[in-house]
């Protein structure tokens, strides 16, 4: 490999105080970015100063319960929260694939010059190669500049597909983070930057997972330290 593996933790805070302590955590682990799940905050008072304090790349998700997330009000109010807190000090922006006028939205991010995270998730299984490259492709027309598809592994060949997704962008110049959630998802989620994407996602401790399978930063720098990656 030409590059260390980058490792993102995913910060899933109640409060702004807790996210940021968790941040803070992360950054001793050694993660090289965060993502900061609003849609777990109670509040989003206090959020433009937790960004700033954050010295590391920060990715911006507010996750839709339809695709594992727990934000709880309706579509365009989630819209239009995602717009306000994208003006704070945020690297990308993830967006879901499903998102109404998608189009308009990557755009709108865009002229506040953030990266635009287009990403697509499957809470029940592993679609074929074939339908995960239509989804790619889908993501790169709405404009991402990453794009990010998940699924849940029923089989550890599961992982392979999605790991081939992730080489297959890798071959034509699109960003491409691809893996499976789950037990058996988890070798998928440890190879990934090996097989190209620009990160995978961790948690910061246990029982702080923000989607089953996750393994936290020390796990997976410690795996890298083993296969002598890192």
């Amino acid at each position: 490999m030409k590059s260390k593996p980058r490792i993102c933790a995913a910060i899933a805070g109640r409060t702004v105080d807790d996210a940021l302590a968790l941040a803070e955590a992360a950054r001793i682990s050694g993660a090289d970015l965060v993502e900061l799940r609003a849609d777990y905050l109670e509040s989003t008072t206090g959020l433009e100063d937790l960004a700033q304090h954050i010295d590391m790349p920060k990715i911006l998700t507010l996750r839709r319960r339809e695709e594992g997330g727990a934000f709880k009000g309706g579509e365009r109010s989630r819209i239009e929260l995602l717009l306000e807190l994208a003006e704070y000090d945020f690297a990308y922006v993830d967006v879901e694939l499903s998102t109404r006028n998608l189009q308009d939205l990557v755009r709108k991010i865009k002229l506040i010059d953030r990266e635009v995270i287009v990403s697509f998730h499957d809470l029940s299984f592993t679609p074929s190669f074939e339908r995960l490259h239509r989804i790619v492709e889908k993501e790169v027309e709405a404009g991402a500049d990453i794009c990010k598809v998940v699924t849940t592994a029923q089989r550890v060949s599961d992982c392979m597909t999605c790991l081939m997704l992730t080489l297959n962008g890798l071959k034509r110049g699109i960003k491409t983070i691809s893996f499976a959630m789950g037990r058996l998802g988890i070798p998928s989620r440890v190879l990934a930057p090996i097989f190209g994407a620009p990160f995978t996602y961790a948690a910061v401790f246990k029982r702080r997972e923000t989607a089953p399978g996750q393994l936290t930063v020390l796990e997976l720098k410690r795996i890298y330290r083993e296969l002598e990656i890192s």
